[in-house]
C-alpha cells in the first residue's frame, strides 16, 4: 500500500515561518503555536489542538529538535496538530522531522516511546484545542527574564500575547500544572 501524502493545511513552509517574525521567535514555542493555530483558523476547517508537553520536574527529553543533534531537555514545549479526516499531522516548528509530520512519526521519532527513560523526565502531554488555547493563552513573558532583568532569550517583536478569554496576563503556569 501507498503511504498517506499528508494534506497541509498551511502552504507556507516551516522554513518561510521561522522568518517570519509574526510567527516565529526562537525559544517561544508557546506564543508561536497562537500564531501557527490563528493561521490555521483562518483557513482550516480542520479541528486543530496545541499539546503542552512538560513535567514536574520541567524536565522533558524530546527528540529532533532543531536545538540538539541528541534530545533536547527542554521545561517544556508546545506544538500544534492539526486532525484532517483520518489523518493527524503535527506542526513543530522547532523540529528537524517533516513539516507536517504524521503524528504516528512524530511521536515514535521525537518522544521515543521504544526507550525507557526515567519516571522523572518521562513527557506528560495537555491537549488543548486549538480554539481553547488562543483564547486562553497569556504570557507577559516574565520568565524569560533573568533575576537581572535581561532576557534569556530575546521576546518577539510584537506585544505580549494575551487571549480575548484568559483570566490573567500570564496564563502559561496554568498550561503548565502537570
Amino acid at each position: 500500500a501507498m503511504a498517506a501524502t499528508p494534506t497541509t493545511t498551511s502552504t507556507r513552509s516551516r522554513e518561510e515561518m521561522r522568518a517570519d517574525p509574526s510567527v516565529y521567535t526562537s525559544n517561544y514555542c508557546e506564543e508561536n503555536v497562537v500564531n501557527l493555530l490563528n493561521s490555521f483558523h483562518d483557513n482550516s476547517p480542520h479541528r486543530t489542538f496545541a499539546v503542552v508537553i512538560s513535567n514536574p520536574q520541567a524536565k522533558c527529553p524530546i527528540w529532533y529538535q532543531r536545538a540538539s543533534h541528541s534530545p533536547t531537555i527542554w521545561d517544556y514545549h508546545v506544538i500544534a496538530v492539526v486532525v484532517h479526516d483520518s489523518t493527524s499531522l503535527v506542526y513543530d516548528l522547532d523540529s528537524t522531522l517533516p513539516w507536517p509530520c504524521l503524528l504516528d512519526k512524530y511521536v515514535h521519532d521525537a518522544f521515543r516511546p521504544d526507550l525507557e527513560i526515567p519516571d522523572e523526565l518521562r513527557q506528560r502531554f495537555r491537549i488543548i484545542p486549538g480554539k481553547q488555547y488562543t483564547s486562553v493563552f497569556a504570557s507577559d513573558r516574565h520568565h524569560m527574564l533573568r533575576p537581572d532583568g535581561t532576557w534569556m532569550s530575546p521576546p518577539p517583536h510584537h506585544p505580549p500575547l494575551q487571549g480575548k478569554g484568559a483570566p490573567s496576563s500570564h496564563t502559561l503556569p496554568l498550561l503548565l500544572d502537570m
